[in-house]
């Protein structure tokens, strides 16, 4: 025989069971929510990161052209120190 008790505890148990079912649904869904959040900020920081990566490329560029530049220039300030030294010499 199945009693009265036995039956209310059952229904009691299950009513138990649905709300915590319910209440990891909400879970669930507020950690797939914060998932796709922090899945949309990565994408916006890949972007910044790209761009930033692009300028110090080009900023390495420039660097490196000046650097070459300056050998240059300091190339021919050499050469001509020593053109006025050889003409000042033959005076």
């Amino acid at each position: 025989m199945i009693y009265v008790g036995q039956l209310v505890k059952k229904g009691l148990d299950l009513n138990v069971r649905q709300n915590r079912i319910e209440d990891l649904k909400k879970q669930i869904e507020l950690e797939e929510s914060f998932v796709a959040d922090m899945q949309t900020r990565e994408a916006m920081l890949m972007v910044q990161i790209n761009f930033l990566m692009t300028i110090r490329a080009k900023m390495a560029r420039t660097a490196s052209l000046a650097a070459t530049q300056a050998r240059e220039t300091g190339a021919e300030l050499k050469v001509k120190e020593l053109l006025i030294l050889d003409l000042t010499k033959k005076q």
